[in-house]
């Protein structure tokens, strides 16, 4: 989502626009009555419409327009955006909330609950990393955080045990030891290095391993277009492992 426009996510719109009379921006709910009421504009009037905001009691304070025409255009948008992604379930029930901001969070809560099976299966592939053929030390990493993400929205208890340092244990092992068995010794023998210095020392180490690859399958087809011995055929008799030059056949015909 682009950035300026989830604001109505996170405030209200009396949070972002209403002006308070004493305490400025940022009241956080609906103001309260004054004896000496602000009047409100009719372009303020048509703003708070177009919300579906009805002031039952004159409010002390006033309506910022500017930020009050950017919240509608913002909850517009907004609204747009999530809703292409919703099922016509889920669209009803997002209408069925007073506020986008409400709306969504319920939404949030609805879809970030871990059935207890999922939560165990995280867990397992977390705990016991098991690392592909064709991965890279980057998407590792990123996979093992993905996998932290969702067992600590499962288990909010193991926020502070699966550290960054917890989640570089869950990757040395899964390690190719025949290609970093010596690099994650060296590691374990520093541990004052921050674990970002780690992986910079692993990823240097993935990068001489793909050089000395990309060596070798050079080397390889060097090789490959290289005529082998039993391969080379005389052009005067047909016959191998001979060139032309040393066909005794053809010496004793010259002869």
């Amino acid at each position: 989502m682009g950035e300026g426009i989830d604001f109505v996510l996170r405030k209200t719109v009396y949070e972002y626009a209403y002006v308070d009379r004493f305490n400025g921006f940022g009241t956080g709910s609906t103001p309260s009555s004054s004896s000496s009421p602000e009047k409100r504009t009719l372009e303020v009037a048509e703003l708070l419409e177009k919300l579906k905001i009805t002031e039952k009691q004159p409010l002390q304070g006033h309506w910022d327009v500017s930020r009050l025409e950017k919240w509608i255009k913002a909850e517009a948008k907004v609204r747009y955006i999530i809703k292409i992604c919703l099922d016509d379930i889920d669209v009803r029930s997002l209408k069925d909330h007073d506020t986008l901001k409400i709306g969504y969070e319920a939404l949030w809560d609805k879809y970030s609950k871990i059935r207890p099976a999922t939560a165990r299966e995280d867990s397992i592939k977390l705990t016991n990393y098991q690392w592909e053929e064709s991965q890279t030390i980057d998407n590792a990493w990123v996979e093992i955080k993905n996998l932290r993400r969702r067992v600590v929205n499962a288990n909010p208890r193991l926020d502070k045990a699966y550290d960054e340092n917890a989640m570089l244990q869950f990757l040395l092992p899964a390690l190719p030891k025949e290609d970093y068995a010596v690099t994650v010794l060296t590691l374990d023998a520093q541990p004052t290095l921050s674990v970002q210095d780690k992986l910079t020392i692993l990823k240097n180490r993935e990068d001489v391993l793909r050089t000395e690859k990309a060596t070798e399958e050079a080397l390889a087809a060097k090789q490959s277009a290289v005529p082998q011995i039993d391969s080379i055929k005389c052009k005067f008799c047909g016959r191998k492992p001979h060139t032309t030059d040393k066909c005794a056949f053809q010496e004793s015909f010259t002869d």
